[in-house]
């Protein structure tokens, strides 16, 4: 085993490694958190129109393409969880915005997020194309 020697200390190599994590200076550190994008769809009622199920769909299957979760949170649902249930990324109170009714929110990590009156499909992927920064296509 070879031996180090620091201010004629002898020091020993697992010795030397300890000191080393616990000072910072070697690369034990903990995995980044997840980068996450979404957008909430909301509505203040139960029941929602066809065209409200037909836009969500379209902004689903654009937005999942690009990896940005889209979530549905009806009128009970005044805090969304974003990410898996068991250990969400974060959980956002929306309750503030049921007095639009219905429309969407864009949420990414790190960023303010954005509200987007309810609107067709088209109109809605090209303001959250903006805001995260991808192009979205139906």
């Amino acid at each position: 085993m070879k031996t180090n020697y620091v201010n004629n200390i002898v020091i020993y190599p697992f010795i030397l490694f300890t000191m080393m994590v616990i000072s910072g200076s070697v690369g034990c550190r903990a995995q980044s958190e997840p980068q996450w994008r979404a957008i909430i769809a909301f509505t203040d009622t139960e029941k929602v129109s066809e065209d409200w199920n037909w836009f969500y769909a379209d902004i689903k299957n654009a937005c999942e393409k690009k990896g940005i979760l889209v979530i549905h949170a009806g009128p009970q649902d005044k805090r969304v969880a974003i990410g898996p249930a068991d250990e969400p990324f974060t959980v956002i109170d929306i309750s503030d915005y049921f007095k639009h009714g219905k429309g969407y929110l864009f949420v990414v990590k790190g960023k303010e997020m954005e509200y987007q009156k309810y609107d067709q499909s088209f109109i809605v992927l090209k303001k959250a194309a903006g805001y995260f920064g991808v192009s979205l296509d139906e």
